[in-house]
């Protein structure tokens, strides 16, 4: 199930944003805040590297091993660095 904010993104380009949030029950400058919180991300790539080898590995592995894995893969390291 889609949260409120991700259903007022989709249909924002439909329906005005004041709009939505009122049917919603959800104040507009919370729904910017989420669309700031959204654009900025600075773990998002070693988030999806992790969860890449996580499921490569049958959920199997813990973080000892995956972070091997992103060392043989990817050259990285856990610091974030992409």
């Amino acid at each position: 199930m889609k949260g409120k904010y991700a259903i007022i993104d989709e249909l924002s380009d439909l329906y005005p944003v004041t709009l939505l949030c009122e049917l919603l029950d959800v104040w507009r400058s919370a729904y910017y805040r989420y669309l700031k919180r959204k654009q900025v991300d600075p773990d998002g790539v070693i988030k999806q590297r992790i969860k890449a080898i996580y499921l490569q590995r049958e959920r199997t592995y813990g973080y000892r091993r995956i972070q091997g894995e992103l060392e043989r893969q990817y050259n990285d390291t856990m610091d974030g660095a992409p």
